[in-house]
């Protein structure tokens, strides 16, 4: 895992709650320290397999030492017994004997024989010992424990002058771009089919699995949707320990869940023109699309959306798609996207060709974000709601103080969980579509009949990495100033 600068991997005792206290008991040392103790295990499995020869030799020694008169191979045998220092001398001085008494004495191989497969059973068991003797400095795994001296999420402070709040405004908005970007190349990489192995292990999880249903109604009232239903996506219930990587007890964890539901919104009904002095001629008209209100500000949090649109328990995000000169070489039958207008024209080579227009100056895609937290403990869970009522809710959890600190993480992070943050920064370079757009003219060769969905899951995957990402940055500490 690469690490921001400033972050610290924590060094000496812990546990890995994911193995048990038992288990998980690990001790993380420097790169210089680990390094030492591998060349130390190596030393002393070595000398652990000779002193055990030692006592093997001196055991049986002892149990073969009689009153009795024995033959000579017997005592040629305690002999070497007695003073052989490693295995491998004793198997050969052993071997030395059966070449010696082969055409002497009575069954020299077979009395030797136990011995020397003793000999060099003991040898080969502590040979392989210390080859994997490095193994026992990760046997608990690769997981570490991170730490930094700024440790945290980054805050706006409403104790500021107007212009100290504005500028303050401006650098959490750039550090948001910052996190955005990041994240949508990460779900790129790591939430597609594909995926690219470095790239994806720069967390706990390469990602946050999650589904969708294309089945669900409308989340809208008024009959304000297009007759395509609505597309949802669960992230299903998220632990905190596992998924998320925020080390502790199973009766100190957190489960956080998001879920998405979306669809595209009729403009005809809610757009009318009106005449603009301040167009350049008067044979043009601007379109005024009626979904609500915003204040001068432009934050998502004051806007005032017409009652079809107003949820309580959910957090809306309406995207205005222009397509301006986009054009398609086919016919484009996603509701968002949708294209069927015809325009013949002819190339530089004199060749015509049929190029399709869209059908709308402005497409609506709108977005009702919904989260919920669970407490694993005693299975209780607030309902399905907005971000700013969640806070609320979360006290009926009966949250202990480790539940309470995991949860006030996850809830800072709730915060730009929400469809607005995923685009807000990027636009219409959030978009998949824009990823097939060729050449100065703007033409795409087509798209499929649920791109709108494709994009709603983008913006669903870019909100789980950023969830990810904002997790990993408040043990780090935030890795992006704008100055």
């Amino acid at each position: 895992m690469s690490l921001p600068t400033g972050s610290e991997i924590h060094t000496g005792f812990w546990i890995n709650w994911s193995r048990g206290a038992v288990l998980g008991s690990t001790i993380t040392l420097s790169q210089r320290n680990g390094s030492l103790l591998t060349a130390f295990l190596g030393i002393f499995v070595t000398s652990a397999g000779t002193a055990c020869w030692r006592i093997l030799s001196f055991l049986i020694h002892q149990h073969r030492a009689k009153q009795e008169l024995e033959d000579a191979i017997h005592h040629q045998q305690q002999v070497i017994l007695r003073n052989s220092s490693t295995p491998d001398a004793a198997a050969w001085q052993m071997a030395q004997l059966i070449w010696a008494w082969r055409n002497i004495a009575d069954k020299p191989i077979l009395r030797n024989l136990p011995f020397i497969t003793l000999a060099v059973c003991n040898m080969l068991l502590f040979a392989i010992a210390g080859v994997f003797s490095a193994e026992v400095t990760k046997a608990a795994g690769n997981a570490t424990l991170i730490r930094s001296a700024t440790c945290g999420y980054l805050l706006l402070d409403d104790n500021q002058s107007d212009l100290t709040a504005l500028q303050a405004s401006k650098g959490f908005r750039a550090m948001d771009a910052n996190d955005t970007l990041t994240a949508s190349a990460y779900s790129r990489a790591c939430y597609d089919n594909a995926q690219i192995a470095l790239q994806c292990y720069q967390y706990p999880k390469p990602n946050i699995p999650w589904t969708n249903r294309s089945d669900v109604p409308c989340p809208f009232g008024d009959n304000i949707c297009k007759d395509i239903g609505g597309f949802q996506m669960d992230s299903n219930f998220i632990d905190s320990h596992a998924t998320l990587g925020i080390n502790s007890k199973k009766f100190d964890r957190v489960q956080y869940r998001k879920v998405t539901t979306c669809s595209v919104l009729r403009t005809k009904e809610y757009s009318y023109y009106v005449n603009s002095t301040e167009l350049s001629t008067e044979a043009q008209h601007l379109v005024r699309y009626d979904y609500g209100t915003l204040p001068f500000s432009f934050l998502p949090s004051g806007s005032k959306p017409i009652p079809a649109l107003n949820r309580d328990d959910a957090d809306v995000t309406l995207m205005f798609l222009a397509a301006n000169t986009v054009t398609y070489l086919s016919p484009v039958l996603d509701p968002w996207f949708k294209a069927t207008n015809t325009s013949n024209i002819t190339d530089y080579d004199g060749k015509n060709f049929t190029q399709y227009l869209p059908d709308y100056w402005v497409g609506v895609l709108a977005c009702a974000d919904q989260f919920q937290f669970r407490n694993p403990a005693n299975s209780r869970a607030t309902p399905l709601t907005s971000s700013s009522v969640l806070l609320e809710e979360v006290e009926k959890l009966q949250y202990n103080k480790a539940q309470m600190a995991t949860m006030l993480s996850l809830y800072y992070a709730v915060g730009t969980q929400t469809t607005y943050w995923s685009v807000y920064s990027q636009g219409a370079n959030s978009l998949r579509a824009s990823d097939t757009l060729g050449g100065s003219d703007f033409t795409d060769l087509g798209l499929p009949d649920n791109q709108w969905q494709i994009e709603a899951a983008e913006m669903f995957s870019v909100s789980m990495a950023k969830l990810q990402q904002r997790i990993l940055s408040y043990a780090t500490g935030p890795t992006y100033f704008h100055d």
